[in-house]
């Protein structure tokens, strides 16, 4: 307490208000230019807890090994003066590495992040602010952050319109999907369809090669029908003489083929009645077999009529094409 008792300081402190305050601003005024003390203040409220020295204590400390600064100086406590003490550094809780707790250093003033004169290392004891520089990089980072944010917020913006992009072609795929399906269906109805009719047309082709034999076979009956008819026209065209005529003259060219038979002593003589006998049966066999041609041209002749008839609807039938068959 020596530092008080120099004149022109009064110690203790007037009882008069304003004596005791004219005498507390030379003392300050003192400290702070000429003595060994500064203003001592926390940084969470700006308090002014008291004066520090300018010259810091070191205290041996058992954590780290060695020995530690610390802050000490006085304070007012009413009409005392107390003196006090505590940690320049405290111990970062994660790292465990001495971490400086003086934000300011001046030779006015001394400003700490501790908020009281309790010597716990904890976080909730200390309020940290940040130097020019590092406001100055603060500031460059928060502003390099909001232009982040901006080009975020920007490129969301574009993958919202992406998404929704991306939304309207996955429709459109299942639209095409659908489509497709409903295609492949049609086509694969179409491909059995094909084959049925391709089958139909095996069978219709094969029909008109039968219908086509039946007209060959027809026409060829009716070609042999039309010469028979003509042979058997000749005949029944023949007047009865004619018919007679023919008559015996095969029965003449039976005689001789009898006679050629019966040999050639007999060709001279006259026919015995045994011979016109047989001659007359064969007169009346022969005249029996052109009845019977006879009847046989009349079933041909209606035969050939119905033919005829026959043939005339199978020419009236359009042909149908190739792709109805």
């Amino acid at each position: 307490m020596g530092i008080f008792s120099i004149s022109p300081w009064k110690w203790p402190l007037p009882r008069d208000d304003k004596e005791r305050l004219i005498v507390l601003h030379r003392l300050f005024i003192w400290l702070t230019t000429e003595s060994a003390y500064r203003l001592f203040i926390r940084q969470h409220n700006f308090e002014v807890y008291g004066f520090v020295h300018r010259d810091s204590m070191l205290i041996q400390d058992q954590g780290y090994g060695r020995p530690m600064p610390w802050l000490h100086g006085i304070r007012f406590e009413g009409n005392e003066i107390k003196e006090w003490k505590e940690p320049r550094l405290r111990k970062q809780p994660v790292t465990g590495a001495p971490e400086e707790t003086v934000h300011l250093d001046t030779g006015l003033m001394l400003i700490t992040a501790r908020n009281t004169g309790d010597w716990s290392d904890d976080d909730d004891n200390f309020t940290w602010v940040l130097s020019a520089r590092e406001a100055e990089s603060y500031h460059n980072k928060m502003q390099h952050i909001n232009e982040q944010r901006a080009a975020n917020s920007e490129l969301n913006e574009q993958a919202n319109n992406y998404r929704l992009m991306t939304d309207e072609l996955a429709g459109l795929a299942d639209v095409a999907s659908r489509r497709s399906n409903r295609l492949n269906e049609k086509n694969s109805y179409l491909m059995k369809e094909n084959g049925n009719l391709r089958e139909q047309i095996a069978g219709q082709k094969a029909k008109v090669r039968e219908m086509r034999q039946m007209v060959g076979y027809n026409e060829a009956k009716l070609t042999e029908e039309d010469k028979l008819a003509i042979s058997r026209g000749h005949f029944d065209g023949k007047s009865s003489f004619d018919k007679v005529k023919d008559s015996v003259k095969d029965i003449q060219d039976l005689q001789l083929t009898v006679s050629q038979l019966v040999g050639s002593s007999t060709s001279n003589t006259r026919m015995s009645e045994e011979s016109f006998k047989t001659l007359n049966d064969s007169y009346n066999s022969m005249r029996e077999d052109v009845i019977k041609i006879m009847e046989e041209t009349n079933k041909t002749q209606a035969m050939l009529a119905e033919s005829f008839e026959n043939a005339k609807k199978i020419e009236q039938q359009p042909e149908k094409p190739e792709a109805e068959k």
